[in-house]
């Protein structure tokens, strides 16, 4: 185990990062010598990367006759947005292709 301060450390981070790629634990200690922080390699993750599967969640219990409504993406009108709370002067003007 390697033990450095926090000044040496900010002068060859490249290198404690080198060393603990390599195995080796790195202690940094403050001015007085206390240790503060460790500096030690991440393991790879056991678990593998979730793979999504387009339509998927069909397969699942409850949702085998689910239905996307292409009413609930769109866009307020002005007078939801009032109902909802927003200040008429905060509202965003519609963009050119509304």
């Amino acid at each position: 185990m390697k033990t450095v301060t926090l000044d040496e450390a900010q002068a060859t981070l490249p290198t404690l990062v080198d060393a603990a790629r390599a195995g080796e634990e790195v202690v940094l200690t403050d001015s007085a010598g206390a240790p503060v922080a460790r500096v030690t390699a991440v393991e790879a993750s056991a678990r593998p990367p979730i793979r999504r599967i387009p339509g998927e969640v069909r397969s699942r219990p409850g949702w085998e006759n689910f239905e996307y409504d292409p009413e609930l993406f769109r866009p307020m009108t002005d007078e939801e947005l009032i109902a909802d709370g927003w200040d008429a002067d905060v509202i965003p003007t519609r963009l050119a292709f509304d």
